[in-house]
Protein backbone atom coordinates (compact mmCIF):
# COMPACT_ATOMS: atom_id res chain seq x y z
CA UNK A 1 0.00 0.00 0.00
CA UNK A 2 1.07 3.58 -0.96
CA UNK A 3 1.32 6.82 1.46
CA UNK A 4 2.34 10.11 1.21
CA UNK A 5 4.66 11.61 3.99
CA UNK A 6 2.70 15.02 4.98
CA UNK A 7 6.49 16.68 5.86
CA UNK A 8 8.34 15.58 3.27
CA UNK A 9 5.62 14.99 0.46
CA UNK A 10 7.30 11.75 -0.46
CA UNK A 11 5.47 8.28 -1.42
CA UNK A 12 5.51 5.47 0.68
CA UNK A 13 5.00 1.98 0.72
CA UNK A 14 3.90 0.74 4.00
CA UNK A 15 2.73 -2.36 5.16
CA UNK A 16 0.78 -3.08 8.57
CA UNK A 17 2.80 -5.81 10.73
CA UNK A 18 0.55 -8.39 11.60
CA UNK A 19 0.88 -12.24 11.26
CA UNK A 20 -1.37 -13.61 8.71
CA UNK A 21 -1.67 -10.79 6.84
CA UNK A 22 -1.66 -12.03 3.21
CA UNK A 23 -1.89 -8.55 1.56
CA UNK A 24 1.82 -8.03 2.57
CA UNK A 25 3.89 -5.70 -0.55
CA UNK A 26 6.43 -7.45 -2.35
CA UNK A 27 9.38 -6.27 -0.38
CA UNK A 28 7.69 -8.04 2.31
CA UNK A 29 7.04 -10.76 0.58
CA UNK A 30 10.84 -11.00 -0.62
CA UNK A 31 12.13 -10.46 2.99
CA UNK A 32 10.44 -13.41 4.09
CA UNK A 33 12.00 -15.79 1.45
CA UNK A 34 15.12 -14.40 2.01
CA UNK A 35 14.77 -15.13 6.23
CA UNK A 36 15.31 -11.48 6.55
CA UNK A 37 11.43 -11.33 8.21
CA UNK A 38 10.52 -14.18 10.86
CA UNK A 39 7.99 -14.80 12.87
CA UNK A 40 9.08 -15.15 16.64
CA UNK A 41 5.76 -15.17 18.20
CA UNK A 42 2.04 -14.78 17.31
CA UNK A 43 2.46 -10.87 17.69
CA UNK A 44 6.34 -10.46 17.53
CA UNK A 45 8.78 -9.84 13.81
CA UNK A 46 11.84 -10.56 14.15
CA UNK A 47 14.43 -8.15 11.48
CA UNK A 48 17.26 -9.31 10.39
CA UNK A 49 19.90 -7.71 8.27
CA UNK A 50 21.78 -9.00 5.57
CA UNK A 51 24.37 -10.35 7.78
CA UNK A 52 22.86 -11.31 10.29
CA UNK A 53 24.49 -9.72 12.95
CA UNK A 54 21.78 -6.89 13.93
CA UNK A 55 18.16 -8.42 14.80
CA UNK A 56 15.57 -6.18 15.61
CA UNK A 57 11.80 -7.10 17.01
CA UNK A 58 8.85 -5.22 15.58
CA UNK A 59 5.47 -5.71 17.00
CA UNK A 60 1.85 -6.33 15.50
CA UNK A 61 0.18 -3.53 15.08
CA UNK A 62 3.26 -1.21 14.14
CA UNK A 63 4.23 0.24 10.32
CA UNK A 64 6.91 -1.38 8.25
CA UNK A 65 7.54 2.26 5.80
CA UNK A 66 9.65 1.37 2.74
CA UNK A 67 10.80 4.62 0.71
CA UNK A 68 12.22 2.21 -1.57
CA UNK A 69 15.90 2.76 -0.23
CA UNK A 70 15.23 2.58 3.76
CA UNK A 71 12.90 0.47 5.67
CA UNK A 72 12.03 1.66 9.32
CA UNK A 73 9.15 0.83 12.09
CA UNK A 74 7.03 3.54 12.83
CA UNK A 75 4.71 3.21 15.51
CA UNK A 76 0.81 3.76 14.44
CA UNK A 77 0.24 7.04 16.47
CA UNK A 78 2.94 8.07 14.94
CA UNK A 79 2.38 7.00 11.24
CA UNK A 80 -1.16 8.32 11.57
CA UNK A 81 0.27 12.00 12.29
CA UNK A 82 3.03 11.79 9.52
CA UNK A 83 1.45 9.90 6.54
CA UNK A 84 -1.88 9.91 4.64
CA UNK A 85 -2.65 6.35 2.43
CA UNK A 86 -3.48 6.92 -0.63
CA UNK A 87 -6.19 5.16 -1.87
CA UNK A 88 -6.11 4.93 -5.25
CA UNK A 89 -2.51 4.07 -5.71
Amino acid sequence: MKAIHLRSKKKLEFWLIKNGNEEAPVWVQDAFTAKGFQWIGPSSLRIVNAGGLIKINASAGDFLVFNGKYMKIVTASRFKTECRVLNNQ
